[in-house]
């Protein structure tokens, strides 16, 4: 019963946590916009409402300012590396690649100067994971650990990595150590969870991605795959459930419907 209450209350205290991370994001958009209103050639203002939009998860909206980021000051490494991050988290593998491929250069001299920022390290990480070098994103990984051992990204990403070379096992270590060091994210949740229903373990994967609803509702990724995993499991009337709440959310999402017809015509 205690740890039940424990849990409980790591997810109130996360949910609250996003609540103002969100908020706080709005501030900064609301900022920057008037900025940008103000001087349409202030290219860092565009960069930094990407930022904003981009940690709301409006990918779309953070792309177009990092994209008017660039135009207006083409060295800006750092947008394309987040719109390379945006395209990622859309599924765009090929914009993804472009963008990745500009920076890896500029990030892999900033390791040779022995920095100490973990977010050069996680861009560095993304980068090799979504080229398809993941034995350069755990080395990578493997020494920025040694360094930030506390950084949950950082694992997060290294289990990324084992997870596309199949070593499941060391994927599960990873991510279960990302949540150790940071409960209140999400995305922990959501790739341990695929792991899970890799090995078919379906009912740990639905574990995690309720938790991950959770702790942020609207998950679009936690939706989805829960219709999925009941659909594997032939519980229909969950999995039409969780795909209407994922197509609530992004009425476009081809996929979800595509799976709820399969769905609608096994009932």
């Amino acid at each position: 019963m205690k740890q039940l209450t424990l849990i409980a209350l790591i997810m109130l205290l996360a949910f609250a946590t996003h609540a103002k991370a969100d908020s706080f994001a709005d501030v900064i958009i609301s900022e920057k916009t008037k900025i940008i209103q103000e001087n349409r050639n202030d290219w860092s203002a565009y960069k930094e409402r990407g930022n904003a939009y981009f940690d709301k998860r409006d990918y779309d909206r953070a792309i177009l300012d990092y994209t008017e980021a660039i135009r207006l000051y083409s060295f800006d490494v750092e947008s394309y590396a987040m719109r390379g991050q945006c395209y990622n988290n859309k599924g765009d593998k090929n914009l993804c690649l472009k963008d990745y491929k500009k920076v890896v250069p500029y990030y892999e001299e900033k390791i040779q100067q022995h920095t100490s920022e973990p977010e050069i390290y996680r861009i560095l990480g993304m980068a090799y994971v979504c080229l398809g070098e993941y034995d350069k994103a755990i080395d990578i990984m493997n020494e920025a650990i040694k360094i930030i051992p506390e950084n949950a990204s950082l694992y997060n990403i290294r289990g990324i990595a084992y997870k596309n070379k199949k070593d499941f096992a060391r994927a599960i270590e990873d991510y279960t150590q990302a949540i150790e060091l940071d409960p209140k994210s999400d995305f922990h949740y959501i790739n341990r969870g695929v792991i899970h229903a890799i090995n078919k373990e379906y009912d740990k994967a639905i574990i995690d991605w309720e938790l991950a609803l959770r702790l942020r509702p609207y998950n679009l990724k936690a939706y989805y795959n829960l219709g999925a995993t009941y659909f594997l499991k032939k519980d229909y009337d969950n999995a039409r459930k969780n795909l209407l709440e994922c197509l609530y959310i992004n009425p476009n999402y081809k996929k979800a419907q595509e799976l709820l017809d399969e769905v609608n015509d096994a009932i």
